[in-house]
């Protein structure tokens, strides 16, 4: 019995050794860098998302990019329904494939196949939307605190009061 654990115990120890020598310093990884001269409308960037069909979204001050591996394009406030500033904060996507756009005067969109759906406002710039399992819609908001809605454009009830909230999260048993 000893003698067994002895081994496992040298085998764990060589593969930590065999994984630690495999790990590569971080410059040696490809790096790219993205900014106005590359097709982004903005040289800030807020968030970056991947939806389910690939695309990599990119939310800056001055519009949303979607990134298809090769080009940037890019939606402004009169193509994005709804939003009444260019000025992007979040990107939530879902698990449907669809993306929820969240601007800095509290405008709220949705892209759910390739259709703009205007969401109500909200009361301040959204720094964060949270899409609970039960189809809630839950809302960091910079100094106004954490407001939701019980489905897309229902009224909105304040939960916290007067602070910056920047993240949400959903525990496995629904908390908030």
């Amino acid at each position: 019995m000893i003698r067994s654990g002895l081994c496992f115990f040298i085998f764990v120890m060589f593969s930590s050794l065999a994984a630690e020598q495999t790990r590569l310093p971080l410059n040696d990884y490809f790096a790219e860098t993205w900014n106005t001269r590359s097709g982004l409308p903005h040289n800030s960037i807020n968030s970056v998302a991947q939806t389910n069909d690939g695309y990599v979204w990119i939310a800056t001050w001055e519009g949303l990019a979607r990134f298809n591996g090769r080009e940037f394009k890019l939606f402004t406030r009169s193509e994005i329904t709804g939003l009444p500033d260019s000025g992007l904060r979040s990107l939530a996507p879902q698990a449907d494939g669809s993306l929820y756009i969240s601007g800095a005067r509290g405008g709220v969109g949705h892209l759910k196949e390739r259709q703009w759906i205007a969401q109500n406002d909200a009361s301040a710039m959204v720094n964060y939307i949270l899409k609970t399992r039960t189809g809630e819609m839950w809302l960091a908001l910079e100094g106004e605190g954490v407001t939701y809605r019980e489905f897309d454009n229902g009224p909105e009830h304040q939960v916290l009061v007067n602070l910056s909230a920047y993240r949400l999260v959903e525990d496995d048993n629904g908390l908030i």
